[in-house]
């Protein structure tokens, strides 16, 4: 936590900061601080780029966009991906974010990236994953 108070500290306009220290804050336990961060996070964010984010702050961004209200999540998200060369980063960010704790929410981020080129492949094999996944569970639950 320390590390990122230290990032906001350094950059307080910038917002991928901020997501950090929110994601830090709800892996805390803290989820109103993290709400308030996250809210600074998208707010100050304006021009910043992803194209060197690694897959913490795409995980971050993906939480905030959940939880800060007036926002599209998967959309938002998959815009986001045009900035880098390679989404792999991008998607097991969302991985860490969403697949344990709202697996839903992960199957809908996914197929909101089926609609990018750069990111077909890697999301399909994903949802292939996560389909094998459901229906080990389903049959154990028989």
């Amino acid at each position: 936590m320390a590390k990122a108070h230290r990032m906001v500290a350094g950059s307080p306009d910038d917002g991928r900061c901020w997501l950090v220290l929110g994601r830090v804050l709800e892996l805390e336990g803290v989820p109103h601080l993290a709400l308030r961060a996250y809210r600074t996070g998208l707010v100050r964010l304006g021009s910043a780029t992803f194209t060197w984010a690694p897959w913490f702050v795409w995980g971050a961004l993906a939480r905030a966009l959940v939880q800060v209200d007036g926002h599209r999540p998967v959309e938002e998200f998959v815009a986001r991906l045009d900035e880098v060369e390679s989404t792999e980063g991008a998607w097991h960010g969302v991985k860490d974010a969403f697949y344990r704790v709202d697996p839903v929410r992960y199957e809908r981020f996914l197929k909101g990236g089926l609609a990018h080129p750069g990111s077909r492949a890697l999301v399909t094999a994903a949802l292939d994953r996560l389909a094998a996944r459901q229906a080990r569970a389903s049959s154990r639950r028989r």
